[in-house]
């Protein structure tokens, strides 16, 4: 499971994602990032809730240590992603594109999800 602090600050919406953004420690509720395009974004230490990623093409995602509830991720290029205990639950995933194979530290991150996962590899 993910590592989180006991609490967490709470974050308004960015509106917007940007190449090297990075959001550390947060509560990010109700965010839209749908169809944008952005290049190593990092989620550290975050829960993310009713966060809107479909369609977007975010090459590089880092997710260490976030837990996704109800998030839509659908039709989501996630090129290269990077996820290191992360738990999925709740979350629309379908047509998801699947990280290279050879993307570092796939293989050690945790998900789950009430629905199904196969986007992701195991």
């Amino acid at each position: 499971p993910p590592r989180l602090r006991p609490s967490v600050s709470e974050a308004g919406n960015p509106g917007a994602v940007h190449d090297e953004d990075e959001f550390v420690d947060l509560a990010c509720e109700g965010w839209d990032f749908a169809g944008q395009e952005a290049a190593d974004v990092s989620f550290s230490g975050c829960r993310l809730r009713r966060v809107g990623l479909a369609g977007s093409e975010l090459s590089g995602l880092r997710l260490v240590d976030c837990r996704l509830e109800t998030c839509d991720l659908s039709g989501a290029d996630l090129d290269n992603l990077i996820a290191l205990r992360v738990e999925v639950s709740d979350s629309r995933l379908s047509g998801t594109l699947s990280p290279r194979p050879s993307s570092p530290m796939c293989a050690s991150r945790t998900a789950s999800s009430t629905r199904p996962t196969s986007a992701l590899p195991s």
